[in-house]
């Protein structure tokens, strides 16, 4: 697999406004636990697949053994009460030393933040501000260059120049809330927003396509297939799946979504894997020998083919990634996540 070395992050915007105020000065007691104590709203890994990063709305990032799930490391941003420091999204740099991470980071000063944590020692390395909200997805790209996406802001691009990050480019162009991006590897960037839009941009970041979805108005996940030829949507307000020509975004076919076609049983969680296969979850559950499991589907023929799903975790899945030895990654709200072989 060639490695990943770009640093890319999603930001939702809020129809809220973020105030800024003091930071509290009072301790926050905290129980040092190995598991997270709630939900799981993000999963990354390396790119040798040896490490997984998770993050939670239990205020911590959490580093772990790839082969065994044994805990590393376990990271921390300035909390308060409420949601001041709860995380959303991380992603683990491809060789494994930077974790970042971000959500409601920086509320108490009228900006959020992401920050970047070394993973051998744990120290903070930099904090990014300035961003207008909420920060929901975070992935790595090829030559340390940062993007981020905020939704109804646009996206903003990072670029790293003398061990530090700084503005380089934005597309302020959104209408809504956006909760995902993808990259393929040459470098172009798939973005999706509740203004309905599907956004492709060349490896500069210049906007090359902006098509209006067909599957439902609220698109929330997108993600590429392997060779770049295919981009896979998934909804909040339809439980339709589409798969659409990763030139052009034009519908090419809708992966069969028998059993999850109701607003608790929906697909939208996606990700393409490395043999022709597409995975997808989200609501959808089955009752197995009396008890309830939220189900991963596993298509054929990049979706375009026939299924068979397998019981995976106890609650709603909140992320699939890829590992390069061709397992999946899933993260949940029990919490819990899990990896499992093609």
């Amino acid at each position: 697999m060639r490695q990943i070395s770009w640093l890319t992050i999603l930001v939702l915007l809020f129809t809220t406004t973020v105030f800024a105020r003091e930071p509290s000065s009072e301790p926050m007691l905290k129980l040092n636990t190995e598991m997270h104590t709630a939900k799981v709203g993000s999963i990354s890994c390396d790119a040798a697949g040896d490490q997984i990063l998770t993050c939670s709305c239990d205020k911590t990032a959490k580093l772990w053994d790839a082969a065994d799930g044994t805990l590393l490391k376990t990271f921390h941003v300035p909390a308060e009460t409420g949601n001041e420091g709860r995380l959303d999204a991380c992603a683990l740099s491809p060789d494994g030393r930077t974790a970042a991470v971000g959500g409601w980071t920086g509320t108490h000063q009228g900006n959020i933040s992401i920050y970047l944590f070394n993973t051998a020692s744990g120290e903070l390395i930099q904090r990014l501000s300035g961003l207008e909200n909420v920060i929901y997805d975070l992935e790595f790209y090829t030559d340390g260059t940062l993007a981020a996406a905020l939704c109804s802001g646009g996206i903003r691009i990072f670029r790293k120049s003398g061990g530090s990050y700084t503005l380089y480019k934005k597309d302020s162009a959104y209408g809504g809330q956006s909760y995902n991006l993808t990259f393929d590897r040459r470098g172009r960037l798939a973005t999706v927003c509740y203004d309905g839009f599907i956004r492709l941009y060349d490896r500069g970041f210049n906007l090359l396509k902006k098509v209006k979805t067909k599957g439902g108005k609220q698109p929330c996940s997108v993600a590429f297939s392997p060779d770049g030829s295919k981009l896979v949507v998934g909804y909040d307000d339809s439980a339709m799946v589409e798969v659409l020509n990763g030139q052009n975004l034009k519908l090419l076919y809708r992966p069969d979504n028998s059993g999850a076609k109701s607003a608790n049983q929906k697909i939208n969680i996606l990700s393409f894997g490395f043999d022709e296969t597409l995975y997808g979850s989200g609501y959808y559950h089955k009752n197995i020998d009396g008890n309830w499991w939220i189900m991963v589907r596993r298509w054929s023929r990049m979706g375009a083919g026939t299924y068979f799903d397998f019981k995976a975790i106890k609650n709603t899945i909140m992320d699939i990634k890829l590992l390069p030895d061709g397992s999946i990654l899933v993260a949940g709200t029990q919490p819990d996540f899990g990896r499992f072989t093609a």
